[in-house]
């Protein structure tokens, strides 16, 4: 039996320009996708701040803190940047210029790491 099991996805974020840049100087996520047990984690996160369906871009700047500040932990186990020359993924997390690109890292994480249809049927 095959899989479609994938170790790792290359992402890049529609984040400051980035994908307006040539390709080899865009910025790239390379994701890795989380445990079951932090998957579960960063969903509660993300429905205790109000969050039910969308994308990141819906949320309040309160609500996007919030989920850095409970779920960012996740991102430096996860996610490895290429072409970020002067930041590293732990500025992502602790600085506040780049809360949206961590918001959106941490939904990426959460989308690849979470069962899809396929994955759940009954056979």
């Amino acid at each position: 039996m095959k899989s479609n099991f994938s170790k790792e996805k290359k992402y890049n974020p529609d984040w400051n320009g980035n994908k307006e840049l040539p390709e080899d100087e865009q910025l790239v996520a390379y994701i890795k996708p989380m445990k079951s047990g932090e998957v579960i984690d960063l969903t509660d996160v993300l429905k205790s701040v109000g969050f039910e369906k969308g994308e990141a871009k819906q949320l309040s700047s309160a609500q996007m803190k919030a989920v850095v500040k409970e779920a960012g932990h996740y991102l430096p186990t996860y996610v490895r940047l290429e072409h970020a020359d002067d930041f590293t993924i732990q500025d992502v997390v602790d600085y506040t210029p780049f809360l949206s690109l961590a918001v959106d890292l941490l939904f990426t994480l959460m989308n690849f790491s979470s069962p899809n249809q396929d994955d759940v049927k009954n056979s």
